[in-house]
């Protein structure tokens, strides 16, 4: 309001009630806003470790999978079957390229298992795509290109 002799502003003051009704409210409304980004978060967590759990599930399978596989390079008729060279020509094949061709075992992949991805390539004239090669151990393209460029 203004007062029409001086030309002043005056306002008028609230009630002390109102005042702290509106604190209230506004507080309110801040746990209601801190409640739902609570909720929102650990719906986003939850989601992150499903995800996350299931990933390790599918990797279990894809670990047992490898490890039968190569188990059955064991029996004499299935190496023969899937890398074309007897059990004894395969070890040995495994023992020289370590000692003389340098090739390493790396931290997920043993040298029996990129001997034997490079000999099932060359047996089966797969060429250097996931979808072609069916082999329980193969991921992607670019694994499959960098063991069989080690193994060369």
């Amino acid at each position: 309001m203004v007062d029409g002799d001086n030309g002043l502003s005056i306002q008028r003051k609230r009630p002390r009630e109102k005042i702290e009704e509106n604190e209230q409210e506004d507080m309110e409304f801040l746990l209601l806003l801190m409640k739902f980004f609570l909720i929102l978060v650990a719906i986003c967590h939850r989601c992150k470790h499903r995800y996350r759990e299931l990933r390790l599930c599918d990797q279990n399978v894809r670990d047992y999978r490898r490890k039968m596989w190569i188990r059955l390079l064991d029996d004499e008729k299935v190496c023969l079957h899937q890398l074309r060279v007897t059990r004894q020509a395969f070890k040995k094949l495994c023992d020289v390229l370590v000692e003389k061709g340098g090739l390493v075992a790396t931290r997920y992949v043993t040298i029996k298992e990129i001997v034997a991805l490079f000999l099932h390539i060359l047996a089966h004239g797969l060429k250097n795509s996931s979808g072609s090669l069916t082999s329980p151990f193969v991921k992607v393209s670019t694994t499959l290109f960098s063991f069989s460029s080690r193994a060369i």
